[in-house]
């Protein structure tokens, strides 16, 4: 054995004894081997077996363990068969044999290709021994998970693959955890740790005990739970360093593996993770943290945004508990979305990820009870921060969501207290403070109830001066004396074709409170000068060379402030109804300052402007319409090719509370008046005044045409009296009704029928009588989408069968076709067709379109788009199609065509 080549090294350390080798693979399995001769022939067998450990107490200890009498045979029949599987190679290569004198002939030396079958052997026991390793250890995981264990792990056994994977922490809201134990490196028993779905590598943890060669599973599991622990808690804290700064001040790692945090500057928690379930925990825990815990273990990727929460309800609790005592009143319905939150200047330097600022950081609001309505003290708290920030503001409710219409930054008196920066005597400070800041904005307050945006000017700013100057023309110079206000236009009535900056100039003189409003138009209209004053006094002024408007408005200060006592002092004490607003607003609790209006008149002014404004910037930019008349108050214009083709819109001025239309007489659309005005009655917007003049266009030829009809069959009718007039005309003669012609009639503004009759003679019984042919021609506007267009409104124009009724029985509505009714339906139908499929087409539409495309000179009153557009007439096999360029034409033409069929006109 001494010269064997090529053997296994687990097999160097072995013994010779009583003609046998016995190799020690430590830990695994002992096994003795020998052969039958000393023949060169003869080949190696198993002799016994036995493992190198043993289950004891739940875990696996070195011992040598003989197996089973009827186990060991098996095995020994694999053993010899790989044993022998060499024997023929080995004759081929013609091995030589020796016998060791030195071990007293007993010890057989074979030299040659044997080493290929130790290796087979050595394989084979190896597997053996491990897969048994593996069925024990799968065993005492089943006896684990009986103790404090159950339902905290699982584990599956893969004897085929030789392969078992422990999962731990079950309940635990995160990807699962897993110690896979099986063959690895060097084909030896060991684990692999994937920790929360990854791989990990960085311990020194091993499955066999260094010492004695212990395997004890349960060991291994709390090994590896203890440093998962450790690991998570270390990443709590680098989470929390990554989202605030000075997180390594405010939070520290104790024995155990636990977090200490501090909440505030007088409360401290402890948190850690149990070892059991993988939950997250804090030390003697109030209902508050008990809270957080929960939510943490819901998610636990956000247990440090959990603990941040944590500080930040804290912090909410101990400052709301110290402003009561103050009397402060907290009001918890206000809720303020991100857009007016950002009107805060809040100050976000602490926190590193601004993302989160929607969950760490919290506004409270808080007001005095003699407070008028919508006033109110924010407070900004944060949890990624010890500093508290104050507001004076004023917030209203609209449409159910909450708007900051002005705040203004308060720094609190300095105190004794380092650690919050407010104490209660500074609490108490606050309401002088921010009653002053309200008595200052006091004008300002009326237009912030309007839901405007606002901002001061400052003066002494180089940059505000230029603005001004370049937009407004103002000299800030000259205007020291005055309160200078920027309104954000689409705040107050968004002004079309306006600049977004408005800019309020307020100024007060004996008495009287002088208001101007200045802006410009951001495209140039194509207007005269306007200048206009109503009878109270107020004026608009509107250059076209420069687009800038003002707006002037006096208003007299005793006569608005004259129910409040023009004699009271200003108190400035925080108790008693009769205090701080003694002078402004009447004693009764429940009134506010929304009492007195002292932008009234300039704001009426202003809407006023901004529906004529809209209105003359739709006109204005659409080269179809000629305007005609322009005033503060009425509006022309023409959008027709004749003159009376023509509207005129009143606007809104003082006593009239909606826009009225006015239609010259002979204008088409007088049929629709009615309908008109409610498209605009209330609403002067551009979008109101867009589908009222589309309106106008697509119908105009559909209006034209019901006129054009009526008047025919109007005429037709005069006609049939003239007849029945005649003083000669015989009483057998004598006719009720005409025997051939049309009515016109409309429905719902948008579709009219021609009814054509004429009567015939139908025999009945061996009886003739006279009955009426009635036959529809219908045309109807169609959309694409629910709202008016140009381009996808369409007239659709089709033809109803025609029937008879009797004469003599009105109550006989559908009596059955005969052989005339058809004939006439054919001879409609026959002469309508080739339109309808487009074998014939309407005569001179095509001849116009191509004058149109060749610039043929037109009238001055015709409109360059109608030139532009080519008109569209589209064949549907039952019915037409067209657009309004078209609809007056087809229209005409199809009516002949029927006319012709039936009355051989």
């Amino acid at each position: 054995m001494a010269l064997q080549e090529g053997l296994p090294p687990e097999f160097y350390n072995y013994t010779v004894k009583d003609g046998r080798v016995i190799f020690h693979v430590p830990n695994s399995f002992q096994c003795s081997i020998s052969i039958a001769d000393d023949s060169p022939d003869s080949n190696f067998f198993l002799v016994d077996f036995k493992l190198g450990f043993q289950s004891k107490d739940v875990q696996l200890i070195p011992k040598v363990t003989s197996l089973p009498r009827q186990t060991f045979h098996h095995l020994e029949k694999f053993a010899n068969r790989e044993l022998s599987k060499q024997n023929q190679q080995q004759q081929q290569q013609q091995p030589t044999s020796s016998t060791d004198n030195n071990n007293n002939g007993s010890v057989p030396v074979v030299t040659g290709s044997g080493e290929n079958c130790l290796f087979s052997l050595f394989t084979l026991l190896h597997n053996y021994s491990t897969t048994c390793k593996l069925y024990q250890l799968h065993r005492h995981l089943i006896q684990l998970r009986m103790g404090i264990w159950k339902g905290h792990i699982t584990h599956t056994y893969n004897a085929e693959k030789c392969f078992v994977v422990i999962t731990y922490w079950l309940k635990r809201r995160s990807v699962k955890s897993t110690i896979e134990i099986g063959k690895f490196k060097d084909n030896e028993l060991g684990f692999r740790w994937i920790k929360e779905g990854l791989l990990y590598t960085q311990h020194d943890l091993t499955l066999t005990c260094k010492d004695d060669g212990t395997i004890n599973v349960e060991t291994l599991l709390r090994s590896i739970i203890k440093t998962h622990i450790e690991i998570g808690i270390n990443q709590i804290k680098h989470e929390l360093m990554e989202k605030a700064e000075n997180m390594d001040k405010l939070c520290t790692i104790g024995m155990n593996s636990q977090l200490i945090l501090d909440l505030s500057h007088s409360k401290t928690v402890r948190f850690s993770i149990d070892g059991l379930s993988g939950d997250g925990y804090f030390q003697n825990p109030n209902p508050l943290m008990n809270m957080i815990a929960t939510q943490i273990n819901m998610d636990p990727r956000l247990t440090a945004l959990g603990l941040l929460n944590l500080r930040l309800q804290t912090q909410l609790s101990e400052l709301s508990s110290m402003l009561n005592a103050a009397g402060w009143i907290n009001i918890e319905s206000i809720r303020l979305n991100q857009h007016e939150m950002s009107k805060l200047d809040i100050d976000y330097a602490s926190l590193k990820q601004k993302n989160l600022v929607g969950q760490l950081f919290n506004l409270k609001f808080y007001r005095r009870k003699d407070w008028p309505s919508g006033w109110f003290l924010t407070v900004g708290v944060s949890g990624y921060s010890s500093n508290v920030q104050w507001w004076c503001s004023r917030i209203k409710s609209y449409a159910g969501q909450w708007s900051l219409s002005w705040c203004e930054s308060v720094k609190l008196p300095l105190t004794n207290s380092r650690e919050t920066g407010y104490d209660y005597f500074s609490l108490l400070s606050l309401v002088k403070i921010t009653t002053s800041k309200l008595l200052s904005n006091l004008i300002v307050k009326e237009l912030e109830d309007k839901g405007c945006s606002l901002k001061m000017v400052d003066k002494e700013n180089a940059h505000a001066r230029r603005f001004v100057m370049a937009n407004f023309n103002l000299d800030l110079e000259k205007q020291q004396d005055n309160t200078l206000i920027i309104i954000n236009n689409k705040s107050l009535y968004n002004i079309p074709s306006a600049r977004e900056a408005l800019i309020l100039s307020v100024s007060s003189s004996n008495d009287c409170l002088e208001i101007l409003i200045y802006g410009k138009l951001q495209q140039e209209l194509k207007l005269p000068n306007i200048s206009f004053k109503d009878e109270h006094n107020n004026s608009i002024e509107l250059e076209p060379n420069t687009s800038i408007f003002k707006i002037h408005s006096s208003v007299d200060l005793k006569e608005k402030l004259k129910h409040n006592g023009a004699n009271g002092a200003l108190n400035t004490t925080t108790g008693g109804s009769n205090g701080l607003f003694s002078s402004i607003m009447p004693s009764s609790s429940s009134s506010s300052l929304n009492e007195v209006s002292l932008m009234e008149s300039s704001l009426s002014v202003l809407k006023r402007l901004s529906g004529l404004l809209s209105l003359l910037q739709f006109v204005s930019n659409d080269p179809s319409l000629i305007m005609s008349h322009v005033s503060l108050t009425k509006v022309t214009f023409q959008y027709g090719q004749l003159a009376n083709e023509s509207i005129t819109l009143n606007v809104l001025s003082e006593g009239q509370d909606s826009i009225l239309i006015e239609l010259p007489e002979s204008n088409p659309h007088l049929l629709c008046q009615e309908y008109l005005s409610t498209i605009i009655s209330q609403d002067l917007s551009f979008r109101k005044i867009k589908e009222l003049i589309t309106y106008l266009k697509i119908t105009l030829p559909f209006y034209k045409s019901i006129l054009t009809l009526q008047k025919e069959s109007d005429e037709l009718f005069a006609d049939f009296i003239k007849m029945n007039d005649k003083p000669d005309l015989k009483l057998s003669d004598l006719k009720l009704s005409p025997d051939h012609g049309f009515e016109v009639t409309s429905f719902k503004f948008e579709l009219f029928k021609i009814l054509y009759y004429k009567t015939v003679a139908k025999t009945n019984e061996k009886k003739m009588k006279m009955e009426k042919f009635k036959l529809n021609l219908k045309v109807e506007l169609a959309h694409k989408s629910r709202r008016l267009s140009l381009k996808d409104s369409m007239y659709l124009i089709s033809i109803e069968d025609g029937t008879t009724t009797s004469t003599a029985n009105a109550n006989n509505a559908n009596s059955p076709a005969d052989e005339a009714v058809k004939v006439l339906n054919d001879k409609v139908r026959s002469a309508l067709l080739p339109y309808f499929r487009g074998l014939k087409t309407i005569p001179g539409i095509k001849d116009e379109v191509q004058n149109h495309n060749n610039g043929v000179q037109q009238p001055q009153h015709q409109h360059k788009p109608q030139q532009q557009q080519q008109r569209k007439v589209v064949p549907l096999r039952t019915a037409i199609a067209c657009d309004y360029l078209s609809v007056e034409r087809v229209v005409d033409e199809l009516h002949a065509i029927v006319k012709k069929a039936l009355f051989q006109w």
